[in-house]
């Protein structure tokens, strides 16, 4: 039986931004041993207006990922944050997204979750809009914008209960922000400690090889 990590994120949380290079590493090298089990944990369950007060934080806390895991975050986007005369903040649809990409395939569903992101947090657009992530529906997909849009409502319904047992999960592992991870072996789940880790993701797999068999082809090669 496969071992199961189980990644609870936001599409607009900064911090999984940054995990992000860790989870493709993971990906990368126990893609054949390791079953992802992707779970949206809804940072922002509902539309949420960004007051003046909490854009500073959001900008000073940008600043503080960048410098600890090296991710990017582009001009459009510290501008939107600041200057946007209305910014809202609603995770369902670009959460919806992933896991649609996702239960196609879970590569799918890593790029999406990549898409979304560089969109976000690189091109400073809002992935709220379902006309803003469409393009990703059709180059990932193959769906245009009504399918994709179909889709997404499906899978939108189910996200209240989605979320909830994300953070059941969270609760049962003592974590309480986003990103978690865990490691499920045996029907034994084990929070890992990922923070150290950030802009590092070929030392997060070395520091996972004693718990997950990596994929013989990147085991023979080393990491």
């Amino acid at each position: 039986m496969k071992a199961k990590m189980h990644y609870i994120f936001d599409p607009l949380c900064g911090w999984c931004y940054a995990a992000s290079p860790l989870m493709t590493a993971l990906n990368e090298y126990f893609s054949s041993t390791l079953e992802f089990v992707f779970h949206p944990g809804l940072l922002f369950p509902k539309p949420r207006t960004i007051a003046s007060d909490f854009r500073e934080h959001i900008i000073k806390n940008d600043a503080r990922i960048a410098a600890v895991s090296g991710v990017e975050f582009g001009n459009a986007y510290v501008k939107r944050v600041r200057t946007e005369p209305i910014l809202r903040y609603h995770s369902e649809i670009p959460a919806a997204a992933v896991l649609v990409a996702f239960e196609q395939a879970p590569n799918l569903g890593f790029s999406m979750l990549e898409g979304i992101q560089r969109i976000h947090f690189l091109q400073g657009k809002d992935v709220s809009n379902v006309d803003t992530i469409s393009q990703l529906g059709k180059s990932l997909l193959g769906m245009n914008k009504e399918t994709f849009s179909e889709a997404l409502i499906k899978v939108q319904l189910r996200l209240p209960s989605i979320a909830a047992a994300a953070n059941e999960l969270m609760q049962a592992v003592a974590s309480n922000g986003f990103p978690t991870l865990v490691l499920e072996t045996e029907g034994e789940y084990r929070k890992l400690d990922h923070s150290s880790a950030y802009g590092k993701p070929s030392l997060f797999v070395s520091s996972l090889s004693g718990l997950i068999v990596p994929n013989v082809k990147h085991a023979s090669q080393g990491i």
